[in-house]
């Protein structure tokens, strides 16, 4: 038996409680943990002074200290203490964020181990602590400035792309907000479609007290949903939205595999991804989109072409020689190895 609480109406009936819970810890040989123990008086919803209640021992259960304690992981006091709990949730999770983002794990892995290792500390919360839009996306922010302090995303890489799961071409990071408001909504819809007796009877005091806040969803289709939104909004981009529309016509299920499959260096994969959004601050860039003044889109090796990422890669006459040649032949040799 472990996180036991006891209510009373009156300070003598909670005192016949605590005294039944101790004699039949006794019997079954169950001491009280009474350093994690603490009582608290609620008068008209608000904390009361209080001096403890006395065990058949002489033992004191202690009152309530301004920090609260700790249900089931959430901090309460006569009510949840909201703010103090989104406080060190947010710290401890832009701690293990920092923590993943120092290691040595690549791309691919350190999306995951966000995913896994840092998400759920905020998700655990939902539908319990009442976050505000504004504090989700405050959390989301921050967690992209921190891949780009690590180099892990371009400053100027696309922000809808990071969320697309990576068999469509995408980083494959979950969203806070959409987790949370995804778990708030799901939870919504159970309460209203349970047939549990207990709830049912809880339904109307839970809408009453504006506890279920979401929508009636099937998490899997409003991830299906979300994602695919997210999609179309990169994919509809004037300039990052331009590779996956030229690849589009000839794409197939293997197209994203290096996204999937590959074993490449975070820092690697975020440059990789900037160039495909057309994020490098080439020539044309700088021109045409940054406005620099003075600037010439031109490329700085050939002078007669725009310098865009597609031309630095395969159009550049001063590179074919040399560069995209020895480029050839690299893939010519991994070729000629796996086949022979």
């Amino acid at each position: 038996m472990d996180d036991l609480k006891l209510y009373a109406s009156s300070e003598q009936d909670m005192e016949k409680l605590v005294h039944t819970t101790s004699e039949f810890s006794n019997d079954i040989k169950m001491e009280f943990g009474l350093d994690k123990c603490a009582s608290v008086k609620v008068t008209k919803g608000k904390k009361a002074v209080f001096n403890g209640i006395s065990l058949p021992n002489g033992d004191r259960i202690g009152g309530l200290d301004e920090e609260g304690y700790k249900y089931l992981g959430v901090l309460e006091a006569n009510t949840i203490l909201h703010r103090e709990m989104k406080e060190l949730v947010t710290k401890e999770y832009v701690w293990r964020v920092k923590k993943i983002l120092k290691s040595q794990l690549h791309g691919k892995f350190t999306m995951q181990a966000i995913n896994t290792w840092a998400v759920p500390l905020v998700r655990y919360g939902a539908g319990i602590l009442n976050w505000t839009a504004q504090e989700l996306r405050s959390l989301d922010t921050k967690t992209r400035k921190l891949l780009r302090i690590n180099g892990a995303h371009h400053p100027q890489g696309d922000v809808d792309r990071l969320y697309v799961s990576r068999q469509l071409g995408g980083r494959g990071l979950q969203s806070i907000e959409e987790v949370v408001r995804r778990e708030e909504n799901a939870l919504t819809t159970f309460v209203k479609n349970s047939s549990d007796p207990e709830i049912v009877r809880l339904k109307e005091l839970f809408v009453e007290d504006k506890i279920l806040l979401g929508e009636e969803i099937d998490k899997d289709i409003d991830s299906l949903q979300r994602e695919e939104q997210r999609r179309q909004r990169w994919t509809g981009k004037v300039l990052h939205g331009q590779f996956p529309r030229q690849v589009q016509p000839m794409a197939d299920p293997d197209s994203w595999s290096w996204m999937v499959e590959q074993d490449l260096k975070k820092e690697t994969e975020g440059l990789l991804i900037a160039a495909q959004d057309q994020a490098l601050r080439t020539n044309y860039i700088k021109h045409k989109i940054d406005k620099v003044p003075g600037s010439s889109p031109l490329c700085r090796l050939c002078r007669s072409h725009n310098e865009t990422t597609d031309h630095i890669l395969n159009g550049c006459p001063k590179l074919s020689q040399t560069d995209y040649k020895a480029r050839h032949d690299k893939v010519s040799a991994a070729v000629h190895w796996s086949l022979c």
